[in-house]
């Protein structure tokens, strides 16, 4: 598939910075613009043209207001709605108004990457995180070291992957068989120890900074984040 051209449109300038590194630097594709209400979206998808246009539900201006603005324009862009978290009623007015796929805010990394060459193989639906089909029991992985530079323990490592894989508090303890609180023990440890202040900016770090890759589909411990044997 060829350089897929994207915009961002969201009201929150983190989460639009925070894509865009993980999309543009850490995936290799080409975020050519942002815009950060319904007006300046319009205009840049005219202006600009580009392939696919993530927006929000909840921008400035209406998120489904803007989608029945660019239905007439000259454009070929295709949308994909983002919501936090996927209603149905307004799945279905954003699938009505032509978005292309709806997803929640917090899919993780290698959803976004389906959704972006399911779209652009003209695929519709709704590959939201609320849908997922539980995952089959997995054996556990080799230890692994911490990283030497971020002095980040085997656990915290895991909770890092786990985090730039979309995971929720609830979801990593059950899948570590621990409570939420030790996981928000060792999210703060991590938080610390890197010098992020979110679960976002955690994500982009991990990636920007070789901690953790995305192999086969799915994000992974890279072989940067873990120590040489001593």
């Amino acid at each position: 598939m060829n350089t897929v051209r994207i915009a961002l449109a969201d009201s929150q300038p983190v989460f639009r910075y925070g894509l865009k590194l993980l999309l543009d630097v850490t995936l290799g594709m080409r975020v050519i613009a942002e815009a950060g209400d319904g007006a300046e979206t319009i205009d840049l998808v005219r202006r600009l043209q580009p392939d696919l246009l993530f927006l929000d539900m909840n921008i400035r201006g209406g998120g489904l207001d803007t989608l029945k603005a660019l239905a007439t324009l000259p454009s070929a862009v295709r949308s994909v709605m983002l919501m936090d978290p996927v209603q149905p009623d307004l799945q279905n007015a954003a699938m009505r108004l032509g978005a292309r796929r709806v997803m929640a805010k917090e899919s993780s990394i290698p959803e976004f990457v389906q959704s972006i060459h399911g779209v652009m193989r003209d695929e519709h639906g709704v590959p939201s995180i609320a849908g997922r089909a539980a995952a089959p029991p997995v054996p556990p992985e080799p230890p692994v070291r911490a990283p030497r530079r971020y002095r980040l323990t085997q656990r915290e490592m895991q909770v890092v992957a786990a985090v730039a894989d979309g995971e929720t508090n609830r979801g990593i303890a059950e899948k570590f068989r621990v409570s939420e609180d030790t996981v928000k023990h060792h999210l703060s440890n991590v938080f610390d120890k890197v010098g992020v202040s979110s679960r976002l900016e955690l994500a982009v770090f991990a990636f920007t900074h070789g901690l953790v890759m995305l192999q086969d589909g799915m994000v992974r411990i890279s072989d940067s984040g873990v120590l040489p044997p001593v």
